[in-house]
């Protein structure tokens, strides 16, 4: 830890957003010297992160992989292997039901806004295709998003070759007729997003039909605990109250007490997650870094290393460092 401090002093005017994820203050010198404070968590606090929204950027695969994985850790595991894949399929569903529905309600306010969505989600598509083999429609929004923000004439000009027919036939194909849906996620606003109370709100009074009343309703019973007035405050439930956009996002774990094993590795989950959105959500040229502090304690959550895996893979597309420190 002490050489990782000395390394981001001597680098830290090249980059332009630092994550530290941490437990024990190692880095508070730092944060403090560019003009930031440790964001501490604990089950007392007032602090909300939303693990619902997705901070400026389109309704990925990733982002829905990892609120199930942290809504998965939330309700604990199994010690039947099957028994959990199914736990997580069943939560899958909810959650991409809930941001359906929440999408279908945000539309019927926001009409004005669809007819440009659509051009923009058919022109990501497109731009993709540009790309070549392994871009993603996440890689291509941010690409076009930046260009546009330079008044880059060439994507300007992309965007308005887009004609109707080329939209009608975009909504129409099974394979990207999400798309919009997923674009409109970038245009909401922190209240806009569903939280953990919908979601419980959702399986208790709106079950599928194939799922077993019983088996739904225990597991909307264990994540009502996670709920702003359950036993872990008001962390995970609500809209996000933190800003993100200083230099250094530094998360202090340490003030999560030993015992509250869960709350603890749930929290890690969740602003590994949130602070991958922002990153991605920052102009691609910028350089960004993420310090994992403990990394042992992330591989331990049902689809964590799933996630830490996406930051080396994908976030060095969007010029970001990732680093992890183990014991």
């Amino acid at each position: 830890s002490r050489t990782m401090l000395s390394f981001l002093w001597q680098t830290a005017g090249r980059f332009a957003y630092t994550v530290l994820i941490e437990e024990g203050l190692s880095y508070e010198s730092f944060t403090k010297g560019l003009g930031e404070r440790p964001i501490i968590l604990h089950p007392d606090g007032d602090l909300t992160i939303n693990y619902f929204d997705t901070d400026g950027m389109p309704l990925g695969q990733l982002q829905l992989a990892t609120a199930v994985a942290l809504v998965a850790r939330m309700i604990g595991e199994t010690a039947d292997a099957e028994a959990q894949q199914i736990r997580q399929a069943i939560l899958g569903q909810y959650i991409q039901q809930l941001y359906q529905d929440n999408f279908e309600e945000w539309s019927k306010r926001h009409r004005e806004k669809l007819p440009g969505l659509q051009r923009m989600a058919c022109a990501v598509h497109r731009w993709k295709q540009r790309m070549g083999p392994g871009s993603t429609e996440l890689e291509a929004f941010a690409e076009l998003r930046d260009r546009r923000s330079r008044n880059d004439d060439e994507a300007q000009q992309f965007i308005a070759d887009v004609t109707e027919a080329d939209i009608t036939a975009f909504l129409k194909n099974p394979q990207t007729e999400r798309a919009v849906m997923a674009l409109a996620h970038a245009h909401y606003a922190r209240e806009d997003f569903p939280t953990h109370a919908s979601l419980v709100e959702l399986m208790q009074f709106a079950r599928f039909p194939e799922h077993k009343k019983e088996q739904v309703d225990h597991l909307a019973t264990l994540l009502s605990a996670w709920c702003a007035h359950g036993q872990y405050g008001r962390l995970f439930d609500g809209a996000t109250n933190i800003s993100l956009t200083g230099t250094v996002a530094h998360f202090e774990l340490g003030y999560i007490p030993e015992q509250a094993t869960e709350l603890k590795t749930a929290a890690g989950l969740l602003i590994t997650g949130f602070t991958r959105q922002h990153i991605i959500s920052l102009p691609r040229a910028a350089w960004k870094r993420i310090v994992y502090e403990e990394l042992a304690r992330f591989l331990d959550v049902p689809g964590g290393e799933r996630i830490v895996a996406e930051s080396y893979a994908q976030l060095r597309k969007f010029n970001c460092w990732t680093a992890s420190i183990v014991q």
